[in-house]
């Protein structure tokens, strides 16, 4: 499988800068990570070689150079992003049909100082977490940035969304501190969620909730649930960076998925949990079917009882709930291998019932969305989605970033802990 945040910008100037993109010539070079390794494939058609022996490969970890030994003296170069940092001493090399492929494994030994462990918590629909994503210093920072810098969006009651820029080092109203601080959490979660960020996708927002209090008489999800295509029909992925603690029971404010099936960590035993779930499931898909994206939004008055199953689950926190904790991230896909929009990918958050240590509850959300020249190309969409699900380990920023078994994540977190201790 293919992970397709992979693509860099690539030139003839050893000195361009790369950028994750998306591109499916067959005569462009492209980066991809498959079947746990990263693999360069650089077209060399146009200088006809017909043999390995009249070409020169000189790699260095940041960087490929093609020089021709026969005929001109033409040469290539491609620059490879420092995460895909190319592993010399095991880097196979193939030539086949004017296109040149490197394969290695990642670079997983370079210098880092902490690891962020990314587990699967759920196949359907499909959720990673990863705990200590960002630590507490940093998430203060990212409230305290929102604050006085965000374009505050007034919600429902005391809540708020803040806007903030996409390429914080353009935005000459944050401190440099700042700036790199948003820009290394963008850049981390544009590998994790397999493509760069781009101008026509909604800014990146810091959402308050105000605490509300528990009233057993009160929904637990009080705007309801919804499909993330609900008004943006292009969005594959989402992810949540939770930037304080709620304390819990009370304090609740988990985002939680009703439809969850197959999950690591949360696993259903009884017949009738099992049940219950293979009925909601059922109504997610058919609500879905129907037209429906929003429980508070349907199609149809019909669809009321169904919808009212979907809230009814999430009430009794059926499926699975992830709860606010500082500096975990949340990725959950909207859309499947297939390309489709994932009908069991209804989700919604919960009421807050007690403050955080900021008063309410923080989190970093950040929507992506299909490339524009990828949309309504069935194949090539379902290809790109299907990479995306599968996101590749590597370091970036001093942060080694690998995927482990639930079981192994819980050790590592545990570690993690008495260390800070």
């Amino acid at each position: 499988h293919v992970h397709a945040c992979s693509l860099v910008k690539l030139s003839d100037d050893p000195s361009a800068a790369h950028a994750l993109c998306v591109c499916e010539s067959p005569m462009a070079d492209t980066l991809t990570f498959t079947q746990g390794c990263w693999q360069l494939q650089v077209s060399i058609a146009a200088w006809n070689i017909k043999s390995a022996d009249e070409i020169c490969v000189d790699m260095s970890p940041e960087e490929v150079r093609i020089v021709r030994l026969r005929g001109s003296s033409e040469s290539h170069s491609v620059k490879v992003p420092p995460h895909a940092a190319i592993h010399e001493d095991r880097c196979k090399t193939k030539l086949s049909a004017g296109r040149l492929r490197l394969v290695w494994p990642p670079r997983l030994d370079m210098d880092w100082q902490r690891e962020c462990c990314v587990k699967v918590a759920c196949k359907s629909p499909l959720i990673y977490l990863a705990e200590d994503f960002i630590d507490r210093r940093v998430c203060v920072d990212i409230i305290k940035g929102a604050k006085a810098y965000g374009t505050a969006v007034p919600m429902l009651g005391e809540d708020m969304k803040y806007e903030m820029p996409m390429w914080p080092h353009q935005d000459g109203r944050l401190d440099e501190h700042l700036q790199a601080t948003l820009e290394s959490i963008y850049k981390r979660l544009d590998v994790l969620c397999g493509s760069d960020r781009r101008a026509d996708e909604q800014l990146p927002r810091v959402h308050y909730m105000a605490p509300r209090g528990r009233d057993i008489k009160s929904r637990r999800m009080p705007s309801g649930l919804h499909i993330d295509t609900n008004g943006a029909p292009f969005r594959y992925v989402t992810a949540i960076v939770y930037l304080d603690t709620l304390p819990q029971p009370q304090g609740d404010g988990a985002t939680t998925f009703p439809c969850a099936k197959e999950s690591i960590g949360h696993v259903l035993n009884d017949s009738e949990s099992t049940n219950n779930t293979n009925s909601v499931r059922k109504a997610g898909e058919f609500l879905f079917k129907e037209g429906g994206v929003h429980t508070m939004n349907l199609p149809d008055e019909d669809l009321l009882e169904t919808a009212e199953e979907l809230n009814r689950a999430a009430d009794r926190c059926q499926g699975v709930s992830v709860y606010p904790e500082e500096g975990k991230l949340l990725i959950f896909f909207t859309t499947g291998d297939d390309g489709e929009v994932d009908p069991f990918s209804w989700h919604g958050g919960a009421r807050v019932g007690a403050a955080g240590p900021y008063g309410g509850k923080w989190m970093l959300q950040i929507f992506k969305t299909l490339p524009p020249e990828l949309r309504g190309e069935k194949s090539r969409v379902a290809r790109f989605s299907a990479d995306c699900r599968r996101p590749p380990d590597f370091v970036m920023d001093g942060i080694c970033h690998r995927q482990v078994s639930w079981e192994q994540a819980q050790l590592v977190d545990s570690s993690q802990k008495g260390a800070k201790k």
